[in-house]
């Protein structure tokens, strides 16, 4: 007798146990989440279940989320991480919901990136002007890809990569150069671009040669150095079809240059509408030497932080961007051989320019700057200078523009 109800009161508690199973007290931390695209966050579950935990998202193209949960940031949105455990005869099933939203990446940890425009996308490669230039690593990615890949070059010419519409590709080296000095003109690898295509990101995962750096863990983020002569030299030269991107910047953090670092870079973008900010305090020879020559949709300058110039630092710089119609302040005080030469020459709608140097005694620092420059520029042409220069040869162009005392800069 005892025998049976001890059996039938099991029976009676298994069935209870089946009916009215224990909550697996399931609890997720945190319960939302904010992200930038590339960063990770691992998620805390505590339950008392014995069932395993899994992870979905409920969109992978935004956040991944793998088997320990830990998710990954893929790109900008809104997604929704579940959390679940199965339901045994104890334990009842458990789930909740993490939402996680997605920031785009800070502007300096996204490489140099190309994105296709065109409505039938774009070829995109890199040449070199020089067979003896010599390259190491080049890798690139494309959005649709998981894993950076060798670029190859077959002599001087680069393998082409095919773009669709809104796909992009990245590109990271480890070379503290792009080009190199010769005895003449320097040699330098440089992008062939076939249609419309947006440009952004840091350039400097192009020269990430820090040690340790990887194009999987790369270190070109926090590097504001550039060591070698002609790191960007022509690398977008003739690019005619590079344009800005509405939101995205393109990235030149650098504040210590080497010489003819971005000489020509940009020579001849004739669709790019904004320069990239310069941040340099010191200019080196040949640095911003036709930089932006022949950009002639470009309307405004970047301003110039430098307050020490160099030999030919900035002549051609602005030749021919017609149309330009903010210049930057030039604050250098002491002016270098040819340092200005020819810098807003044909820059037809500028109407003013600020210089704040007061000695242009070097050779030929100021000539031809301002030639052929203000013709369609509506009322005075004005050069803003130091009180003490307002009487100075400034080498104007047959006395089409005025010097007059500059207001106080900051």
């Amino acid at each position: 007798m005892l025998a049976a109800a001890l059996v039938f009161t099991s029976c009676d508690q298994i069935k209870s146990f089946m009916d009215n199973p224990v909550s697996s007290y399931l609890e997720v931390n945190p319960e939302s989440v904010t992200l930038k695209v590339g960063e990770e966050k691992a998620l805390k579950v505590t339950t008392i279940s014995d069932q395993p935990i899994t992870y979905t998202s409920s969109n992978a193209d935004v956040a991944t989320v793998d088997e320990k949960g830990v998710i990954t940031a893929v790109s900008e949105g809104d997604a929704i991480i579940t959390v679940s455990v199965a339901s045994t005869n104890t334990y009842a099933a458990g789930m909740k919901q993490v939402q996680v939203k997605v920031e785009p990446a800070p502007i300096h940890t996204i490489p140099l990136t190309i994105e296709a425009k065109a409505e039938d996308g774009a070829k995109v490669s890199l040449t070199k002007s020089g067979a003896s230039l010599e390259l190491k690593t080049i890798k690139y990615k494309k959005s649709t890809d998981t894993s950076w890949k060798d670029y190859a070059f077959d002599g001087q010419n680069g393998a082409e990569i095919s773009l669709n519409k809104g796909e992009s590709v990245s590109f990271w080296s480890n070379n503290a150069a792009l080009g190199q000095p010769t005895d003449m003109f320097p040699i330098s690898s440089h992008f062939v671009i076939s249609a419309e295509c947006y440009v952004y990101g840091n350039v400097m995962s192009m020269i990430d040669d820090q040690e340790g750096a990887t194009a999987e863990n790369p270190k070109f983020s926090t590097d504001e150095e550039i060591g070698a002569s002609c790191a960007f030299y022509n690398l977008f030269g003739n690019c005619t079809k590079i344009l800005n991107h509405e939101s995205k910047e393109l990235v030149l953090p650098a504040t210590t240059l080497a010489s003819y670092c971005y000489q020509r870079m940009f020579l001849g973008c004739s669709s790019l509408t904004k320069a990239p900010e310069l941040k340099a305090e010191a200019l080196k020879d040949y640095c911003y030497d036709s930089m932006f020559s022949y950009c002639t949709s470009l309307e405004e300058a970047p301003e110039i932080a430098a307050e020490t110039v160099a030999r030919y630092c900035c002549r051609q710089m602005f030749y021919r961007c017609t149309s330009l119609t903010k210049a930057p302040v030039l604050k250098a005080k002491t002016l270098e051989n040819f340092c200005y030469n020819n810098m807003f020459m044909y820059c037809e709608k500028l109407g003013s320019l600020t210089c704040l140097a007061t000695n242009i005694s070097a050779f030929r620092c100021v000539e031809a700057w301002l030639n052929n420059a203000g013709t369609q520029a509506e009322g005075d042409k004005i050069l803003y200078v130091d009180p003490s220069m307002t009487g100075a040869t400034w080498n104007f162009p047959d006395g089409s523009w005025t010097a007059t005392a500059a207001p106080a800069v900051d």
